[in-house]
């Protein structure tokens, strides 16, 4: 004869199921992420079938330069502008396509598009499939020939490594400045735009943390009254670290946006590069 349930017994069973219904739940959200996460990076992967690269490097003006004290800075790695895009086949599945933006540094390698505003683009990837990751996107009021003073560019952080995470060991937070350090003698801390007719090379000088629900200079567009230098100005005095590299005051900034956690946050990283160089793109 079985023992009677007692009060205690109903509760903890009540706690047991409760617990594997939960169990259960989770397991298969974290299946749906990962599948979702898959169908993302599968899709994404369809763009580098327009992408090739060439053996050699360009390189930009690397000589030493000489300081004050006699002392010589070393020499900064050639620019690694060594891809060759077909931007007329990558256009069929990306009308919206605008160029192509590579941060060797952070593993992060693109199509950029641009919609008529900065939400479509949230959800949908380059090729206008609808994707949890997004994809890379201009912001809807720059130029798409990326000649304006000031150029925002925005990716989501996704947490399997992809879009613009990377721009993440850019981050204070994650020893970020270690990081930068390491760069200049290894891949160099430059980022490119490959575009039809030229590729631009921008040099990173500033990387900031703010929280867009009170830092507005940092998401202000370019007025007579607000110019590049006043959002320079703004970025640098919100650095988390000094990079060593200073803005040479005239070169167009472009700006990569992620955010640092989650997007509810409000909490967001810029990485600001400002344009060093233009060179021809690779046959």
């Amino acid at each position: 004869m079985s023992k009677p349930k007692t009060k205690s017994d109903i509760i903890r069973y009540v706690i047991m199921g409760v617990a594997l219904c939960v169990f259960i739940v989770s397991g298969v959200l974290l299946i749906r992420i990962g599948i979702r996460y898959k169908q993302d990076r599968k899709n994404n992967s369809g763009a580098n079938n327009f992408v090739g690269t060439v053996a050699d490097s360009t390189s930009g003006d690397q000589n030493s330069e000489t300081k004050a004290n006699g002392e010589t800075k070393p020499e900064k790695p050639a620019y690694s502008a060594n891809m060759v895009i077909d931007f007329a086949g990558l256009k069929e599945q990306a009308p919206d396509l605008r160029g192509w933006v590579d941060v060797p540094s952070a593993n992060i390698s693109y199509p950029i598009v641009q919609a008529d505003d900065n939400d479509y683009y949230l959800t949908h990837a380059y090729n206008n499939v609808e994707a949890w990751s997004g994809a890379i996107f201009l912001d809807h009021t720059n130029s798409p020939d990326f000649k304006d003073d000031h150029t925002f560019v925005y990716g989501h952080n996704m947490n399997d490594g992809s879009m613009f995470h990377g721009l993440l060991q850019y981050d204070g937070e994650n020893n970020g400045e270690a990081f930068y350090n390491k760069q200049k003698s290894d891949k160099g801390n430059y980022f490119y735009i490959y575009l039809e007719d030229s590729v631009r090379v921008y040099e990173i000088f500033s990387v900031s943390v703010v929280n867009i629900k009170d830092n507005y200079d940092a998401f202000r567009y370019l007025t007579d009254t607000f110019t590049l230098k006043d959002y320079v100005d703004y970025a640098v005095s919100i650095e988390q670290y000094d990079t060593g590299v200073d803005y040479d005051g005239t070169s167009p900034v472009l700006t990569l946006y992620t955010c640092q956690k989650d997007s509810a946050s409000g909490i967001r990283l810029m990485v600001h590069g400002q344009l060093v160089d233009v060179l021809e793109p690779k046959k």
